[in-house]
């Protein structure tokens, strides 16, 4: 069976998961919001990534951190479901190069090896916590720990938290996580892409790709933003199937029937 690249002549797979990052369409409001997550990352502050499933937040971040210049900032990633305290200082240690801590000296651990970072190395501390709507109560009450220093009048370092919108509008408004929320200084919120910017989006990954006559009618794409509203994760995967469906019957150009048989026979959501 003849490959996507293959049939329409391109380079690479548009809508692969694990695109280069030069694949990445960067719309104005992507600029904004990496912006903002810079800004936190460079002043030390506390903030929080809200959005939808699939909106791109992890790619926020990915397009954050490819931007902070290595020698002046340590970022750490942790992305793990149902973090609690233990795990959450388990991965943050590790990255930190600490092994064999016993869980009782993490946090005061944690706090020592970063401020090291900082008086010695000279560099900022970002720690970024993906898919947070998942992280247990305790775990996030640690979070608060992690961004006191001298009696709550500074931080050691950034923390971002990033999670579907249940963090922000259930999570944190429990009682006993209303203080995490009133640290907060930045709140970025992720929102799914406009018909222009789906527009957009869908021809800079053709292009990146390698595409020279178009593949997709205006009217294709037209059906793609309507099916999807905009939320970049389905745009790939309606994108993504098809292409390969278009590979599949020998088609050169795909008109909106062609989605609309697509979406009648795969599932996209």
């Amino acid at each position: 069976m003849v490959s996507v690249p293959e049939h329409y002549h391109l380079n690479v797979c548009p809508f692969e998961r694990n695109v280069a990052m030069e694949g990445i369409f960067i719309s104005e409001a992507t600029k904004e919001n990496v912006g903002r997550i810079l800004s936190a990352a460079r002043a030390d502050e506390f903030a929080a990534v809200i959005g939808a499933p699939g909106t791109g937040k992890s790619t926020l971040l990915r397009l954050a951190n490819s931007m902070l210049p290595k020698d002046q900032f340590v970022v750490i990633y942790n992305s793990a479901s149902n973090l609690n305290p233990r795990k959450m200082y388990r991965e943050i240690l590790t990255k930190l190069g600490c092994s064999n801590v016993s869980f009782l000296a993490a946090r005061e651990e944690t706090k020592k090896r970063i401020t090291e970072i900082r008086e010695v190395e000279h560099k900022h501390v970002m720690v970024i916590f993906d898919e947070a709507h998942l992280m247990s109560n305790d775990a996030l009450q640690e979070v608060r720990f992690l961004l006191n220093d001298n009696f709550d009048s500074c931080s050691l370092m950034s923390v971002i938290l990033a999670g579907q919108s249940e963090l922000w509008n259930v999570k944190l408004f429990q009682n006993e996580l209303v203080s995490i929320r009133q640290r907060l200084d930045i709140l970025v919120t992720v929102s799914p892409m406009d018909r222009a910017d789906t527009d957009r989006y869908i021809n800079y990954r053709l292009k990146f790709a390698g595409q020279q006559n178009d593949i997709l009618t205006e009217k294709a794409i037209g059906t793609v933003y309507t099916a999807t509203n905009g939320i970049p994760r389905l745009v790939n995967r309606l994108c993504g199937k098809s292409l390969l469906y278009g590979a599949q019957m020998g088609k050169k150009v795909l008109d909106e029937h062609d989605i609309k048989y697509v979406m009648d026979h795969e599932t996209i959501c």
